[in-house]
């Protein structure tokens, strides 16, 4: 049984405040998305599809379907990029449940439990927040305390996955808060105001 202090409760609330945080990035540049975004290479719209689809990979992950690599090319934001989240985000919420949280399944990365991918999928939300807020010259809508949460949780994942080429070297930290120290390690470098 789920108790509002269980490691799951904590996992599925910080999971709210990504996704909350994600939105109101995306909310925020969603009639401008053909811009840069601060993740090289990327427009602010391949950032939105790729997050939207990141929800779909993992609920197709999640129940055991096959498919997954193809959805890398696809549109996952159509023409309302924040729905088109919502909607994505939602399907993935309701198998992610605290009964399949200790299931393997076989990300690209290699096998992960649920709840791991929960882990990551926070962790992807928060930073995409960032690269789209900070090109934009919006504040990034992490705090300190969900940032802190992230670098103790998420940290390890980017120092593996970095070895996997998914994440650029770590920066020297602009700063001593938890939102410095984490952007540092996922080899992003900026104000977090």
């Amino acid at each position: 049984m789920m108790t509002p202090g269980s490691l799951e409760a904590q996992l599925f609330r910080r999971l709210d405040e990504c996704e909350s945080a994600w939105a109101r990035a995306l909310e925020a540049v969603a009639d401008d998305l053909d811009r840069p975004s601060a993740a090289p290479g990327w427009s602010m719209w391949d950032v939105a599809n790729h997050v939207a689809g990141g929800a779909h990979r993992y609920r197709l992950l999640v129940v055991g379907e096959s498919g997954v690599e193809e959805t890398r090319t696809q549109d996952h934001v159509g023409g309302d990029p924040v729905g088109s989240f919502w909607q994505h985000e939602r399907a993935l919420r309701e198998v992610a449940t605290s009964e399949v949280l200790g299931r393997m399944v076989p990300h690209r990365a290699g096998p992960r439990r649920v709840d791991q991918l929960l882990v990551m999928r926070g962790n992807d939300m928060a930073l995409h927040a960032w690269d789209i807020a900070s090109a934009a010259g919006h504040p990034w809508p992490v705090g300190e305390d969900l940032a802190g949460w992230l670098l103790e949780n998420a940290g390890p994942v980017i120092d593996e996955l970095r070895e996997a080429g998914f994440f650029a070297e770590p920066l020297q930290p602009t700063g001593d808060s938890s939102r410095d120290r984490l952007l540092a390690r996922a080899g992003r470098r900026g104000p977090t105001a």
